[in-house]
């Protein structure tokens, strides 16, 4: 199957495996891959063409796993390789590259750069000034199946460039790069069969890392502590 995400065409391909059936129940296995047809030109530069492989093993037939209860009928699960694989795709389609601008319903401006930092940028804003953000997502998302939640979601180095105009041209007045670390909730209505996705994305989930300013060097700290 293909899936169109923002102009990115993502190819899923599942196939049959292996059946197993033994005393204690019976396992259908699926083969399985999720690419993508290109780089997007936002991660380009640092797309290696890699992901991070895992190998894990599934458990035994008939034995619940982790968090499961002792009397389950049956269950799907996805192994930690498959789940990599998809998630660098989608990194890869430039799913996490974004102009944070008034074209995508967030106008803002250096007034901004106030709420994290102060009166530090008040010398170099002394009116605000239309301002966008630009992401850099410099690694793809890895999945954690080991957390209080059902599936935890980490995002290493996702950049954030503040970008406004000085001297008659657009230029990066602040950058920051963010470690996300989220919680993924997988529900399912029994009456109507349908599944909610709820994701746990606190301020305790995001630690940010100022990683450029040169305009108002004293003020990283303020930054980094306000940003949530």
């Amino acid at each position: 199957q293909s899936i169109d995400l923002q102009g990115a065409e993502l190819s899923l391909l599942a196939y049959p495996g292996n059946v197993i059936i033994n005393p204690n129940g019976m396992r259908v296995s699926l083969e399985g891959s999720a690419t993508t047809t290109s780089s997007d030109p936002c991660i380009r530069e640092w797309d290696d063409g890699t992901f991070d492989a895992v190998v894990a093993e599934s458990p035994d037939i008939g034995t619940p796993p982790s968090g499961f209860p002792e009397d389950f009928g049956g269950g799907i699960l996805i192994s930690d390789d498959f789940g990599h694989q998809a998630l660098y795709a989608l990194w890869k389609s430039g799913l996490l590259c974004y102009v944070v601008d008034e074209d995508l319903g967030f106008p803002i401006d250096t007034s901004l750069l106030g709420l994290l930092a102060g009166d530090a940028f008040n010398q170099l804003f002394p009116e605000s000034k239309p301002m966008v953000i630009v992401t850099r997502p410099k690694k793809p998302p890895t999945m954690n199946f080991t957390t209080d939640h059902d599936v935890g979601l980490k995002v290493d180095e996702l950049g954030l460039d503040f970008m406004a105009e000085l001297d008659h041209r657009l230029a990066r007045v602040l950058a920051i790069d963010l470690e996300v670390d989220a919680g993924v909730d997988i529900n399912l209505d029994a009456e109507t069969g349908q599944m909610g996705v709820a994701i746990d994305l606190g301020s305790d989930s995001i630690t940010p890392t100022v990683s450029s300013n040169d305009f108002a060097p004293d003020s990283s700290e303020t930054i980094e502590t306000s940003f949530a």
